[in-house]
């Protein structure tokens, strides 16, 4: 009875084999018990009402954490969105608001464009207003008193021609035939003997450039009082029946003073009291319009520019061979400027190439030019300011003529170096084609210009 009861035991105190030769093994000997033995009650020791809790637990442990993975996705899922919503609001108010901004602008700008061209027309009209009228006719025509600091080049509100003076009667033709002159002096007639001859070439000294109507003060000015020269000396000479001869006389007179020179007494006493525009001096003239640019701050180049004016308008008013002559030849008209309409100011550019460059340009207007060329410009004087004039006793011809102060020889010549005319950085970055055809020009390939 005892035999069978020992002999009879449960299924779980019978060891298994392996159980039994784990046990038997020193620990030493199996070193991955440790980390393959659970830390929780093993599987192998649950009865399997609780083996199946346990998996019921997993399940739903492992349920609730791929539920709170999902919905944490669709929180970030939904964050995305919502940056992206507002990302896409925010940038459709931007747009929104740039033009808005941009409409506004473009208004503004509109009105100031016409707001500057409302200040300019009146600013002209109250400058035309000085001028136009009986102070602007060519035997009344008077500068004020304040000229030389007042006077500054403002856009004309619309072009004004001027009458051509009357020229010497070189040949006339009519269907009747060819016409020439008999007689002498006011008893001089008109005779028809038939037939064509040629029309008489001009000189080149007689050739001068062909001038659009003015675009600027100075250029009305100056035109004016050249016309004004011009129809003196023409009714001097009998409305051209002997302005030949006159204008011989001329010739005579300045080819004994080949060296006319600018008076610079009318640059520095500018206050002096003058008369009518046609019996005002060429320096005179100059001088009052060169005084009102105030970027031209040194005698130097104040001198310079009166000199090169003086030059030119003396030419312009006799246009003879002797003041032709006495331009530099880089101040003498190129084919350009005898053969295209152009602003008169172009003229008085120092360096050929580049009045020709703003003959072909005609976009560059004078005020663009002149608000950077006045202050930019140099002539490259190395000695003191005072060593440009000196004293004189007796006059040389020109405007000067009696005694005071004249212009410095050494500085005349050179002035008369083209390559002593330089612009400056404010120039070469407002106009850098043009700066490079000065730098050439003033190159001139070698040559010293005379």
């Amino acid at each position: 009875m005892s035999t069978t009861s020992n002999s009879t035991t449960s299924p779980h105190s019978i060891p298994s084999p392996h159980s039994a030769s784990n046990q038997n093994q020193p620990e030493s000997q199996n070193p991955s018990s440790s980390k393959t033995q659970p830390t929780s009650t093993s599987t192998y020791t649950l009865t399997p009402h609780e083996l199946s809790r346990k998996r019921a637990r997993d399940r739903k442990s492992q349920r609730a954490m791929r539920d709170r993975q999902k919905l944490s996705l669709l929180e970030l899922q939904s964050h995305v969105s919502q940056l992206s919503s507002t990302l896409t609001t925010q940038a459709a108010t931007f747009h929104s608001d740039l033009l808005t901004y941009q409409s506004q602008i473009s208004t503004l700008q509109t009105q100031i464009q016409g707001l500057t061209e409302e200040n300019r027309r009146l600013r002209a009209q109250v400058e035309e207003n000085r001028f136009v009228g009986s102070e602007l006719s060519l035997e009344n025509f008077r500068f004020p008193e304040n000229a030389g600091g007042a006077l500054r080049d403002l856009p004309l509100p619309r072009p004004i021609s001027y009458p051509s003076p009357p020229r010497p009667l070189e040949a006339a033709t009519s269907p009747g035939g060819l016409f020439e002159m008999g007689g002498s002096g006011s008893n001089s007639v008109v005779k028809a003997v038939g037939g064509k001859v040629p029309k008489k070439e001009k000189e080149v000294f007689e050739t001068i450039p062909m001038t659009c109507p003015s675009t600027c003060l100075s250029d009305r000015i100056l035109q004016n009082y050249i016309e004004a020269r011009r129809a003196g000396i023409n009714t001097f000479g009998k409305i051209g029946i002997g302005l030949e001869k006159e204008m011989g006389e001329l010739d005579m007179m300045e080819e004994e003073h080949p060296a006319w020179l600018p008076d610079i007494n009318a640059l520095l006493t500018p206050n002096m009291p003058k008369p009518n525009l046609d019996g005002r001096s060429v320096s005179t003239v100059v001088s009052d319009i060169l005084l009102s640019y105030h970027e031209i701050n040194t005698l130097p180049r104040k001198v310079a520019v009166l000199y090169i004016m003086y030059k030119l308008l003396n030419w312009l008013i006799y246009r003879t061979k002797s003041t032709y002559d006495q331009m530099p030849l880089w101040l003498r008209p190129t084919p350009s400027q005898l053969n295209t309409p152009h602003p008169a100011w172009i003229d008085r550019i120092p360096w050929p190439n580049a009045r020709t460059y703003l003959i072909t340009h005609p976009h560059i207007t004078f005020d663009d030019f002149a608000m950077v060329y006045s202050s930019s410009f140099d002539v490259s004087w190395p000695y003191s300011p005072s060593h440009i004039i000196e004293s004189s006793s007796g006059g040389m011809g020109g405007d000067g003529g009696g005694a005071g102060i004249s212009l410095n020889p050494v500085y005349e010549q050179h002035l008369r170096q083209l390559r002593n005319w330089t612009v400056g950085e404010k120039f070469r970055r407002k106009f850098p084609e043009l700066s490079g055809i000065i730098d050439a020009d003033g190159e001139g390939s070698g040559e010293i210009w005379p």
